[in-house]
C-alpha cells in the first residue's frame, strides 16, 4: 500500500506543474514572472518589451508598483515591431 501511496504521490507531483500550466490561459492578467513563463522569455525581456511599448499599453496595467500583463491581448496583438 505504502509504495501505491508513493508513485501516487509522484505522478500527481509530476502533473502539478502541467495542469498549472494548463489552466493559466483560463485568467486574464499574470504577474511578469507569470507572464514570462508563459511566453518562455526571461522577465528582464517582458520589462523591456512593455518600456519599449513593443507590448500594447493597452496588455499592461500599472497598479503603483505591480505590473499585470493581460496574456489574451499579447496573443491577439502579438509584438510590435520597432
Amino acid at each position: 500500500m505504502s509504495e501505491a501511496m508513493n508513485e501516487a504521490n509522484t505522478q500527481t507531483d509530476f502533473n502539478s506543474s502541467d495542469d498549472q500550466k494548463a489552466s493559466l490561459p483560463n485568467r486574464r492578467w499574470f504577474t511578469i514572472p507569470e507572464a514570462a513563463d508563459y511566453f518562455a522569455i526571461n522577465p528582464k525581456t517582458l520589462y523591456s518589451l512593455i518600456g519599449r511599448e513593443r507590448i500594447s499599453p493597452n496588455a499592461v496595467m500599472k497598479l503603483g508598483k505591480a505590473i499585470r500583463i493581460d496574456i489574451r491581448r499579447v496573443e491577439q496583438e502579438g509584438v510590435r515591431g520597432k
